[in-house]
């Protein structure tokens, strides 16, 4: 499981004992981490999936790959989350998500993190795909899928569809 780096950033995988310290209190994960950890990390939506979330990686440890906490580098926060949602499905595509704490938004931070990520997820083996999805009132969202060079694809009545090739040329990023 590595941990990726951007000029800015260090993302660092969300292991099980790190989810079980998250799962205790921010106090705990911080602790961990040595680093601060701002009171509205994590929201809700994913705090309500890390019961099941440390579950999985009780039984399959390597998963922890796919998804990674956002760590500020120069103040040493956590700034956010990011990763696939699981390895590869049988046709070869990772969804990805992330999120940043609000004080930390609007500085680059998603781009430079996401960034990072597709690359890695690009040398997977097995992944063809990377798609995302975000509500269509998700204008910073919407700003890092289109900077990462993902591509709207679809829409319904409450999100917008994004995908991204996993192969290239070899000097091709996202």
């Amino acid at each position: 499981m590595p941990t990726l780096a951007t000029p800015r950033l260090t993302l660092v995988p969300f292991t099980l004992d790190l989810v079980q310290a998250a799962l205790c209190s921010n106090a705990e994960l911080g602790t961990l981490l040595g680093v601060t950890i701002p009171d509205p990390w994590p929201n809700s939506d994913y705090r309500s999936t890390l019961p099941r979330y440390a579950d999985r990686l009780d039984r399959q440890p390597a998963e922890s790959a796919w998804s990674y906490l956002i760590v500020q580098r120069a103040a040493q926060v956590l700034i956010g989350d990011a990763g696939g949602k699981g390895g590869p499905d049988s046709a070869g595509v990772v969804e990805i998500g992330y999120s940043i704490v609000s004080a930390y938004q609007r500085q680059g931070y998603a781009t430079e993190a996401v960034r990072r990520l597709l690359a890695w997820i690009r040398q997977q083996p097995h992944v063809q795909q990377i798609t995302a999805e975000c509500l269509y009132a998700n204008r910073g969202s919407i700003g890092v899928l289109q900077n990462v060079g993902m591509r709207q694809v679809a829409a319904d009545a409450r999100l917008l569809y994004w995908e991204l090739r996993a192969t290239g040329s070899a000097g091709e990023s996202p």
